[in-house]
C-alpha cells in the first residue's frame, strides 16, 4: 500500500527534527528539505521509499501508539567466578570506560560526536525488530538486490572527545543509545549498545557474507575487512568472536551480524529478537 506524505515543516537551529514517531501518513520535512526515516513502527515492519520519499509498507503498518520508552542498560554483573583474573581486569576495566564515557555524554561535552537521524532516499528499504524499532536500512544496488552499506557515506572518526586515556569516537541512536569508545592504552575501539541482524549480499567489498560475519558502523567504525570483532551479551556474557566484512547505518545499533550470527550471541533472526544490552571490542582502529 502506498503512503501519501503530509510534510509538515519544522525548523531547528540544528536542521533536524524532534516529532512524535507515531505520527500516522508524515513526511517529516527538515529544513534542509530531506526527509527523516521514521524511528518506531509496528513491529516486523518492512517499507521501501518511492521516487517522491513517501514510502509503502510491505509488511506491518503504521504504529498503533507511542514508541516504547527508550532503553536504559542496567549495571554491569559481576564478572563470572570461572573467568581468569585477566578476563576479570579487562572486563572491570570496559566497566570503568564506558561509564566514564556515559558521564561525558551526560554532562553535555560540546566535542563528543552525536550521529544523526537517518534520512530517506529513493529505494531504500527500512526493516523494524520485533519491538517496533528501526533495525536496518538496505541501500539498493545495480544487481537489483539491497547491501547494508551506503555507497554515498564517507566514514569519519577523526573527531574524538578525551576521557582520561580514551576517547568517546560517537554516540548515537534514541531508542537503543549506542556509545564507541577509543582506548589509547592498547589501541582498541570498544563499543556498547544493542546488537541486529541483517540479511543480504554482498558485503561491502563486493564479498560473500557467510555466518559469523558481522558489519560495524560504517560512519564511525569502518574498520578494514577481516578484522576479528569480539560481542559479548551483557545479559547473559554469551561471547563470540565475529569477523567485519561489512559496514551498515546501524541508527540503533553498534554492531550488526548478519543472519542467524545474531543466534550465537542470545538473538534470533527468524523473529527478529536482537540482543539489547551489548558489548563490542576489537583490537585495531584501522581504517
Amino acid at each position: 500500500m502506498k503512503r501519501t506524505g503530509k510534510v509538515i515543516s519544522l525548523i531547528t537551529t540544528l536542521g533536524l527534527i524532534l516529532a512524535s514517531a507515531f505520527l500516522t501518513n508524515t513526511i517529516i520535512l527538515a529544513s534542509s528539505g530531506t526527509v527523516n526515516i521514521p524511528n518506531y513502527m509496528q513491529p516486523n515492519t518492512t517499507i521501501i521509499y518511492n521516487d517522491d520519499l513517501s514510502y509503502e509498507i510491505k509488511a506491518g503498518g503504521e504504529p498503533t501508539g507511542p514508541a516504547p520508552t527508550p532503553y536504559v542498560a542496567p549495571s554491569p554483573k559481576p564478572a563470572p567466578s570461572d573467568w581468569s583474573q585477566e578476563e576479570k581486569d579487562k572486563y572491570n576495566y570496559e566497566n570503568k570506560l564506558i561509564e566514564a564515557a556515559r558521564q561525558t555524554i551526560k554532562n553535555g561535552s560540546a566535542s563528543v560526536v552525536h550521529g544523526l537521524s537517518p534520512v530517506a532516499r529513493p529505494g531504500l528499504k527500512v526493516t523494524y525488530g520485533n519491538d517496533g524499532i528501526i533495525m536496518n536500512i538496505y541501500y539498493p544496488n545495480s544487481n537489483g538486490g539491497y547491501t547494508l552499506s551506503d555507497p554515498n557515506l564517507t566514514s569519519n572518526a577523526s573527531s574524538l572527545s578525551s576521557v582520561d586515556n580514551s576517547y568517546i569516537i560517537a554516540t548515537w541512536g534514541s531508542s537503543y543509545p549506542s556509545i564507541l569508545t577509543y582506548d589509547d592504552i592498547d589501541d582498541s575501539v570498544v563499543g556498547t549498545g544493542r546488537f541486529t541482524c541483517y540479511s543480504g549480499q554482498p558485503g561491502d567489498h563486493d564479498n560473500t557474507l557467510v555466518v559469523g560475519d558481522c558489519a560495524t558502523k560504517q560512519a564511525y567504525d569502518n574498520i578494514t575487512d577481516g578484522i576479528s570483532v569480539t560481542a559479548r551479551n551483557l545479559d547473559t556474557q554469551q561471547v563470540y568472536t565475529y569477523t567485519k566484512n561489512d559496514c551498515g547505518g546501524m541508527p540503533e545499533a553498534v554492531l550488526d551480524m548478519w543472519e542467524t550470527g545474531i543466534n550465537l550471541i542470545g538473538g534470533d533472526y527468524y523473529s527478529l529478537a536482537n540482543v539489547d544490552n551489548g558489548r563490542m571490542y576489537h583490537p585495531s582502529r584501522t581504517y
